[in-house]
């Protein structure tokens, strides 16, 4: 049989989500030893989108093979095998043809950006404090430059030196600013090691007048990562949302619906068709 689980976790405690050796605390080790328990059986993880040290989830999606759990309290079971900064909310059979990974359509990521004279030491792990005045219009403008399919080579990592391909279709991108912070939300079928943290720093970089927008531009055309002044921390930096059905106008209304009632508790929707 074939899972499906829906979770969300605060990184900051983790070194990523990937298993690793020697005991090493990660969001995937936690959540495949109670998997295991529940389902009495070794359990390996495909996930959705593989997350940073540090870097939190809203909505991740993982799915995985097992025979059916001898607890029908599923989700209860498994959250109170599970650390305090982890939760799952939703488990269903799916069809095994499901991959939480590569039946994804797009990804949705948000980096919160804390403003001006909000600082707090309690959004220290979870925001970017970027201590300067932010001009959130030039950074719309500017931003408009990285819809649509292009080489990311400047902002991926590796940029481009390991052969991994680096074009990327970015669906959208929107700024959103409120009282207290400032949101960057963007939606692509995938993301290079690091795109989204690169992408927030260049567009921070313009937000607070030390590039003009067009370096947003000129860093695609270029493909040259040493525009960029420094890759923005994974505090901030969240995946949002995973979509199994095409990317539209709608879904995107979707999830800017979720986003402006979203609260650090974790989604309150459940998986949608998978």
């Amino acid at each position: 049989m074939r899972w499906a689980a829906l979770v969300s976790y605060d990184g900051s405690q983790f070194h990523g989500f990937s298993v690793q050796p020697n005991g090493i605390s990660t969001v995937g080790g936690s959540l495949a030893t109670a998997l295991g328990v529940v389902f009495q059986s070794q359990i390996e993880l495909v996930v959705a989108g593989r997350t940073d040290k540090g870097v939190h989830a809203v909505g991740q999606v993982v799915s995985f093979d097992a025979d059916a759990p001898r607890s029908d309290r599923l989700v209860k079971s498994l959250n109170r095998l599970l650390p305090t900064s982890v939760r799952v909310h939703k488990i269903l059979e799916v069809e095994d043809s499901f991959s939480a990974r590569f039946s994804a359509k797009y990804r949705c990521y948000l980096f919160r950006v804390s403003k001006v004279g909000s600082g707090s030491p309690f959004l220290e792990s979870r925001t970017w404090q970027v201590g300067e005045l932010l001009d959130v219009k030039r950074m719309c403008n500017a931003a408009g430059s990285l819809v649509g399919s292009h080489d990311f080579k400047a902002f991926c990592k590796s940029g481009g030196r390991d052969g991994r391909p680096t074009r990327r279709n970015l669906y959208g991108i929107e700024i959103l600013e409120s009282e207290t912070f400032v949101d960057i939300v963007l939606w692509s079928n995938s993301f290079c090691h690091q795109m989204v943290r690169s992408i927030v720093s260049l567009l921070v970089d313009v937000g607070i007048g030390r590039y003009p927008g067009v370096v947003i531009r000129q860093a695609i055309v270029s493909g040259d990562r040493s525009m960029l002044h420094s890759v923005a921390p994974p505090s901030g930096l969240y995946l949002f949302g995973v979509g199994y059905e095409p990317f539209n106008l709608e879904a995107k209304r979707v999830w800017l619906e979720r986003i402006n009632s979203w609260s650090f508790s974790g989604p309150d929707w459940v998986l949608g068709r998978v």
